[in-house]
């Protein structure tokens, strides 16, 4: 990886057959909002990967589960089994 983080590009084989190279990217940290978004986009389109539903942290606290309380695994295991 340091070498890749350094700039190198590693070529993968496969019985003196390409079947893949990894080159390094720029870290999104230090891109700005629009370059992170079209570098994504970019990868996304190139099937590299594949971009999930972004949520905001207030969203996810927003939508939190109401009604109970959380509890630990033993607690759900215990109540799973009551309900039997």
């Amino acid at each position: 990886m340091g070498r890749v983080k350094g700039g190198e590009t590693i070529l993968v084989m496969e019985r003196a057959t390409p079947v893949a190279r990894i080159v390094s990217v720029a870290p999104p940290s230090q891109m700005s909002a629009g370059e992170t978004e079209a570098w994504l986009k970019r990868l996304e389109t190139q099937g590299v990967l594949r971009l999930g539903e972004r949520k905001g942290l207030k969203e996810i606290i927003e939508n939190r589960p109401s009604g109970r309380k959380p509890v630990g695994a033993v607690e759900s295991l215990l109540e799973e089994r009551a309900r039997r």
